[in-house]
């Protein structure tokens, strides 16, 4: 019985810490009008607002075979801050790093994941947030 507690308290903190945060995003525009054929994204800057965010940038194709690109800017449900040459957010008062800017543009740091939906035919909607293991 005395080796089972200190397993049981071991595997209670191991679990622990496999916790992760989810953050919300909003999407000001969040209509593809072509077939998606690559989806990625990365934090950035809106030029109009100075506001930090994540953005999703969708490579489509209609039928005819024209391709573009549409770019849509997702804005986080948290404060998000440059602080030096990081961006960061504080959540439930701990300061959580979310990425570092690179010369080409922002990096996510360890741990965090920028996850997003594209669903729907032949009107796709695209849904993000922000993972942080």
């Amino acid at each position: 019985m005395k080796k089972i507690i200190p397993a049981i308290i071991v595997l209670l903190f191991a679990a622990s810490n496999l916790a992760a945060f989810t953050i919300d995003a909003t999407a000001k525009r969040n209509t593809i009008y072509d077939i998606p054929t690559m989806v990625r994204g990365s934090f950035g800057k809106l030029r109009s607002t100075g506001e930090y965010g994540i953005y999703i940038y969708v490579d489509t194709r209609s039928e005819e075979g024209e391709r573009s690109l549409e770019t849509i800017f997702f804005r986080l449900n948290c404060t998000v801050e440059k602080v030096d040459d990081y961006l960061q957010t504080v959540i439930d008062g701990k300061k959580i790093i979310l990425a570092e800017k690179k010369w080409h543009g922002w990096k996510s740091a360890d741990g965090v994941v920028i996850k997003y939906t594209v669903e729907g035919s032949p009107y796709a909607t695209v849904d993000a947030w922000v993972e942080i293991e």
